[in-house]
C-alpha cells in the first residue's frame, strides 16, 4: 500500500526499481507505506512481496498552482474608530473578533478560480481580478484555520497554500478611576466640589458616568461622555454645588464613576466608592481636627470610646460591600458567600460597639450636656440603622443594604461632627 508517511524512497531509474520496506502503519492495517521524494519528472513504480510483483503503475508530473504572495487587509469593527490596515507579506491571521479580513492571493501560475476553506467547513470563493490575483473575505468569529485552493487551468482542483492560523484577539474591559480629587474629602456645605474621572480602554472608551447619591438616597446620574466610536483614553468632569442640595454638617454624598467600551458589548467597570463628608464652619472645627489632645485630656477615651473610631469602620463596611457587589462576578457561589458573612461579622460587631459607647455614656451621666445628650441619641438610632443592613444582608443580599449602610454612615457622621465641637469647647477651656 503506497501512503504518505517518511520512507526511504523507490523510483524506476533505467529499468531498475529500488525501494524499501517500512514498519506496519500505525493503523494497524498490515500494510506498509512508501513515500517518494522529489517527483519532478514521470515516474513508474510497482509492488513486489515474496516474489509476487503488482501491476506497474504511473506517477505524470504536472505543473499546478501555489499561492506565491499573500496580502491581508484587516478592516476592524466600525467601534474601534481604527483604519483598514494591510499587511503584504500576510498568512497567520489575529485580529479582534467582528474583523473583517479580505485575502489577496498571488499564484505561481494562472489559475481560473479557487476556494478559501475555513476550519468551521465555510468555503468562500475566489475572485479572479484584472491583475490576475485572487481575492475573498471572510469574519472573524472564532479561534480556527483556513488555507487556499486553487482551480488549475485544465480544471484540476489543488491545495494551495499552508494552513494558517486564525487567533481571536481579546478586547480587554476598560479602566476608570478618579483623578480629582481621588480620596474622601470633609468639604463645608456651601463648597463646589470638582469631580474627575479618567477612563482608558484599548479599543475605545463608549461612555463614562458618573453617579452620586446624598446620605444613601436615590442614585443621580450624570452623563461625563459619550460616544461610538471613542478615544482611547478620556478625562472628563462634573462640580457638585453643595449648597444646592439641602445638606447639613455630618451629611454624606457618596460617588463613584462607570465607564463602557464601545464595542456595543455593554461590559462597564466601576470605580472605588468616595465619600464627601460635610464639616461644620470656623477655625474651631479645624483645631479639633487636628487630633491634639489637651492636658488632662489623654487616657479618658478608651478604644471605641470616640465616635470617630466607629465612623471610619462603618465606612471600611459601605466600601466593602460596594466592592463584593462590583467585582462578584469574579467571585465562586462559595467565596461570596463567605465575603458576605465576613461583612455581616463587621457590621455586627460594630453595631455592639456603637450601643456599648451610648450605654457608657447614660452610666458616666455626660448625657447631661448638652452636646453629649445628643450624641447619645444619634448613637442608638445609628444601631437601628444597621439591624436593617444585617437584615439585608443576610436576606436580600449585599446590593440592597449599601443604601441603609451609608445611612447607618451618616448618623455616625452626624455624631463625630458633635463629638468635634465637644472636642474644640475642652481645649477653648
Amino acid at each position: 500500500m503506497f501512503g504518505s508517511s517518511p520512507a526511504t524512497a523507490g523510483r524506476a531509474d533505467s529499468g531498475r526499481a529500488g525501494g524499501a520496506p517500512q514498519p506496519r502503519d500505525s493503523a494497524g492495517t498490515g500494510g506498509y507505506e512508501v513515500l517518494l521524494f522529489d517527483v519532478d519528472e514521470p515516474t513508474e513504480y510497482f509492488v513486489e512481496a515474496g516474489g509476487i510483483r503488482s501491476a506497474v503503475y504511473r506517477i505524470e508530473v504536472a505543473d499546478l498552482p501555489y499561492v506565491k504572495t499573500l496580502a491581508l487587509e484587516y478592516r476592524y469593527p466600525e467601534y474601534t474608530g481604527r483604519p483598514p490596515e494591510r499587511i503584504e507579506d500576510g498568512g497567520d491571521v489575529a485580529v479582534l473578533r467582528g474583523t473583517m479580513v479580505y485575502v489577496y492571493a498571488t499564484t505561481t501560475l494562472p489559475a481560473r478560480g479557487g476556494t478559501l476553506v475555513l476550519s468551521t467547513g465555510q468555503r468562500v470563493p475566489l475572485t479572479l481580478r484584472p491583475d490576475s490575483t485572487l481575492t475573498a473575505a471572510f469574519r472573524v468569529e472564532q479561534q480556527g484555520f483556513y488555507h487556499l485552493e486553487f482551480t488549475a487551468l485544465d480544471g484540476q482542483v489543488v491545495t494551495g497554500s499552508p494552513e494558517y492560523t486564525i487567533d481571536v484577539l481579546s478586547d480587554r474591559a476598560p479602566s476608570v478611576r478618579f483623578s480629582k480629587p481621588g480620596r474622601d474629602i470633609r468639604p463645608t456645605i456651601t463648597d463646589e466640589v470638582f469631580l474627575e474621572a479618567q477612563a482608558e480602554d484599548d479599543y475605545g472608551v463608549g461612555g463614562l458616568d458618573l453617579f452620586y447619591a446624598v446620605n444613601g438616597g436615590a442614585e443621580r446620574r450624570v452623563e461625563l461622555f459619550r460616544a461610538a466610536p471613542g478615544p482611547t483614553e478620556i478625562t472628563a468632569g462634573h462640580t457638585l454645588y453643595l449648597e444646592e442640595l439641602g445638606l447639613q454638617p455630618g451629611d454624606i454624598v457618596s460617588y463613584y464613576a462607570q465607564a463602557r467600551d464601545a464595542s456595543g458589548s455593554g461590559r462597564e467597570v466601576t470605580s472605588d466608592i468616595y465619600f464627601l463628608t460635610m464639616r461644620p464652619f470656623g477655625r474651631e472645627y479645624r483645631q479639633a481636627e487636628s487630633g491634639q489632645a489637651q492636658p488632662g485630656q489623654q487616657g479618658q477615651q478608651g478604644q471605641g470610646e470616640n465616635p470617630g473610631e466607629l465612623t471610619q469602620q462603618q465606612r471600611e463596611i459601605v466600601a466593602a460591600t460596594f466592592n463584593l457587589v462590583r467585582d462578584s462576578a469574579q467571585y465562586t457561589a462559595d467565596a461570596f458567600r463567605e465575603y458576605t458573612n465576613t461583612i455581616v461579622l463587621m457590621q455586627d460587631r460594630l453595631r455592639q460597639q456603637v450601643l456599648t459607647l451610648a450605654q457608657r455614656m447614660q452610666n458616666r451621666q455626660v448625657t447631661q450636656d448638652t452636646m453629649f445628650a445628643q450624641i447619645a441619641a444619634i448613637l442608638p438610632q445609628a444601631a437601628r440603622v444597621m439591624d436593617t443592613v444585617l437584615a439585608q444582608l443576610r436576606g436580600p443580599g449585599p446590593r440592597p443594604a449599601i443604601s441603609p449602610e451609608q445611612r447607618a454612615l451618616q448618623q455616625m457622621e452626624r455624631a463625630e461632627a458633635l463629638y468635634r465641637e465637644v472636642q474644640v469647647q475642652l481645649q477653648q477651656q
